[in-house]
């Protein structure tokens, strides 16, 4: 009996030592690596989460109608003010500080190769969504579907009006949403069903949230687009730098034409 323990002993403290050394790799794994595999926050977060967002932005959506028209700059900057806070509360409202985590878990980690998440993917995605949608539009024009309407706003807005609005175009709103589809909703269907249908949820979710029906098909790809960088990354700033470069395209390409084409207005649509 004493040699048989003798021989167990060591043999359950080199499994002890075993399952320890398994259990922190696949926790450095999942936190350090891969932030969006484990997040404490569940799919009845993300359905509270959309909920709230489309109750705040319709309310939102009819105080500015009552209150100024809605093609002009102080309707515009409200609109995307709140939205883009709206979205960033309830980020971090259901998801880190409901849950006591740290803001890694949404996805604001610094990359594991910095050069390459800085330029090569976001210019892989550019790419890749530039040539998508010069497909879409050959299709839209084959099936005689009009492109959506450009976006309401122009160079008849002050200098002060285009700065502001241009600032949450290009950098509060992608990081806004970066965080709500990417950090927030994402990684929560993926922890439930996998990552391919964790990636086209959230692709969905994002093309819906666009309200044209034209253009649910190209934020549906842009949205995968977006993911990919995420998981290839394990970080946001892939998907923040491409999604606020093709804003960046979409708001120049905008306010440099006095008169859009219909079949120039979908590549000057904020599609991201």
């Amino acid at each position: 009996m004493d040699r048989l323990s003798s021989i167990q002993l060591p043999v359950l403290l080199l499994g002890e030592r075993r399952v320890r050394l398994d259990f922190l790799k696949i926790m450095q794994d999942q936190i350090n690596r891969k932030p969006y595999s484990f997040v404490p926050w569940q799919l009845k977060d993300v359905t509270l989460a959309i909920l709230l967002w489309f109750i705040g932005t319709v309310t939102i959506g009819i105080i500015v109608l009552g209150l100024t028209d809605p093609t002009q700059s102080l309707a515009i900057i409200i609109t995307l003010v709140t939205n883009s806070f709206i979205l960033i509360f309830l980020s971090l409202g259901l998801g880190p500080l409901r849950y006591r985590s740290t803001l890694r878990t949404l996805g604001l980690v610094r990359p594991t190769k910095l050069l390459p998440s800085l330029l090569l993917w976001p210019i892989v995605a550019l790419l890749a969504n530039s040539c998508f949608l010069a497909l879409y539009i050959s299709l839209l024009s084959v099936l005689n579907i009009a492109p959506p309407d450009p976006v309401p706003f122009n160079t008849n807005l002050s200098i002060i009006s285009l700065i502001i609005i241009g600032l949450f175009v290009i950098i509060i709103g992608p990081l806004a949403e970066e965080l709500f589809f990417r950090g927030f909703i994402f990684p929560a269907i993926t922890k439930r069903f996998g990552l391919f249908f964790g990636a086209a949820g959230n692709a969905l979710v994002f093309a819906l949230f666009h309200i044209d029906p034209v253009l649910y098909l190209p934020t549906f790809v842009a949205g995968l687009i977006l993911t990919f960088l995420y998981t290839k990354t394990h970080s946001l700033t892939s998907s923040f730098i491409a999604h606020g470069t093709q804003n960046c395209i979409a708001f120049l390409g905008t306010i440099a034409a006095s008169d859009l084409e219909q079949t120039t207005a979908l590549w000057n649509h904020m599609l991201y």
